[in-house]
């Protein structure tokens, strides 16, 4: 098949008009910077620069002139049009603004016009996409199971009416509960001391009203509305974090009572709601402080979400009312959300042996390059002294 017979006939939206010479430009995008003393310029690449088409068409015969409008008009008509070209096939086309449509009649030229057409490509628009923040998903998702977790507590502790041992017997499983949370977290900077104290000496005044009970208990997390504050970024890291999740074992359900009273029945659902809230806060924290994390460390997270949503599992277990179990389901699919989408960049632990004793940063310049990642090799496989890095099996990242 000749050349001849590959041309295919032009058209631009359906209508068609015979072709004599067609041009068409392309290239990049380049921009050259030329700067004062300086002899040797520099081109900046900026990419493809949009192909333009330029057309030569005629219309020949006695009809020449309806074709002629309607191809016109099929010109003007707004957004990109089918440019089918007899050398380079179908293509998505605009007029070109600047150059546009010319159409040349001649007294001499009966029954015929020429038209010069200009075309650009089309190309199509791109526009910010809206993508989901799991991070901060999963801080809502924390504020919301903290309300719920207060809301459900204060239906369920009741001392008012009842009588005085039921009162002392909640003084004391407080009082327990507060002394077993600020020794499992007071090294981890998320229990504020002062807060700890004061809400120790108004303990005997709280307890008559639940719900400021129950906040103000939450309130002894340096969290506030964001659950973790700037001030305390430095307890921000995994160990503390994991720390957090198993101190839920602190509080395990407790045992049911054989009372048959009322008063006895009141007393363990008042410290079952004790034990729920301290679990509930602890892992609301834990929640609040993944989601402000990076977790660069693949096994980290994978270790931390397993953790996470196996204690928020068992706490949902033992709640009892359905707005609290729905708000801590939604914490722990947010978790798992936040967690996973934080995994897919982390980088993986490798093992690692040293042929020779050595240095933690040059050992941090041969593996990664930089010998300020040397407090990172020394802290992750506990080594004693940092300028003696034995020859033993080493847990180093892979990049």
């Amino acid at each position: 098949m000749g050349w001849k017979e590959k041309l295919q006939p032009a058209s631009f939206r359906g209508i068609p008009f015979d072709v004599e010479t067609g041009d068409l430009t392309t290239g990049r995008r380049n921009q050259t910077h030329q700067y004062p003393g300086r002899d040797v310029p520099y081109t900046e690449d900026l990419g493809r620069a949009a192909r333009k088409v330029s057309i030569e068409a005629f219309l020949v015969g006695d009809d020449y002139m309806e074709r002629r409008d309607q191809l016109l008009k099929a010109l003007e008509q707004g957004g990109s049009g089918e440019l089918v070209h007899p050398w380079h096939g179908r293509m998505m086309l605009d007029v070109d603004g600047e150059s546009g449509v010319r159409v040349r009649h001649g007294v001499k030229d009966g029954r015929f016009c020429a038209i010069t057409i200009s075309f650009v490509e089309s190309g199509s628009v791109s526009f910010p996409a809206a993508t989901d923040a799991p991070g901060a998903q999963a801080l809502l998702a924390a504020d919301a199971a903290k309300a719920a977790s207060i809301n459900e507590f204060s239906g369920l502790f009741v001392v008012g009416g009842m009588p005085s041992f039921v009162l002392d017997d909640a003084l004391q499983s407080f009082s327990g509960t507060m002394r077993a949370l600020e020794s499992a977290v007071t090294n981890l900077g998320i229990i504020s001391t002062v807060a700890h104290e004061v809400m120790q000496g108004d303990l005997s005044t709280l307890l008559p009203n639940s719900y400021s009970l129950a906040n103000r208990f939450y309130g002894l997390f340096l969290a506030g509305d964001a659950l973790v504050s700037g001030a305390d970024a430095h307890a921000i890291n995994f160990p503390n974090t994991s720390t957090a999740v198993d101190s839920t074992e602190q509080f395990p359900p407790p045992v049911q009572t054989s009372g048959t009273t009322a008063a006895s029945q009141q007393v363990a659902t008042n410290n079952d709601a004790i034990a729920t809230l301290a679990n509930g806060a602890l892992l609301v924290q834990a929640a609040g402080m993944t989601a402000a994390m990076s977790l660069p460390v693949f096994d980290d997270a994978a270790l931390l979400r397993t953790k996470l949503l196996r204690a928020l599992d068992a706490h949902s277990m033992r709640l009892r009312t359905d707005d609290a179990y729905a708000a801590f389901s939604d914490l722990r699919s947010k978790v798992n959300q936040d967690i996973t989408s934080k995994m897919r960049n982390a980088a993986r632990l490798r093992d690692y042996t040293p042929l020779d004793v050595l240095p933690a940063l040059v050992l941090a310049y041969d593996l990664y390059e930089q010998p300020t990642r040397d407090f990172e090799i020394v802290a992750r496989n506990k080594i004693r002294h940092p300028g003696f890095v034995p020859v033993q099996p080493l847990k180093v990242l892979t990049a």
